[in-house]
């Protein structure tokens, strides 16, 4: 799975004007952003390993957003594939 595989899906996945970064997640890496709306803090992250594609989302209270920043990191940087992603 490349970039350019996604580009058509991640157009619908995130806030039109928000700017998408590229991201790594343990073996995954891919493309993600960050973004408050409606006081709520969001996290979206599509990454991928081979032909495996997962779709991270997280939210909080935008208040909140920093005090669970690093942990909500530390997790993400656990995930692995348990099965050959070629």
């Amino acid at each position: 799975m490349t970039d350019e595989d996604l580009s058509d899906y991640v157009k619908d996945q995130f806030p039109e004007g928000i700017e998408v970064e590229p991201v790594s997640c343990g073996e995954f890496t891919g493309v993600g952003v960050d973004y408050v709306v409606d006081e709520n803090f969001w996290r979206k992250q599509l990454v991928w390993k081979g032909g495996l594609l997962l779709f991270v989302t997280y939210n909080s209270d935008s208040q909140e957003q920093t005090v669970e920043r690093a942990e909500i990191n530390q997790m993400l940087a656990t995930l692995k594939a348990r099965w050959p992603a070629a």
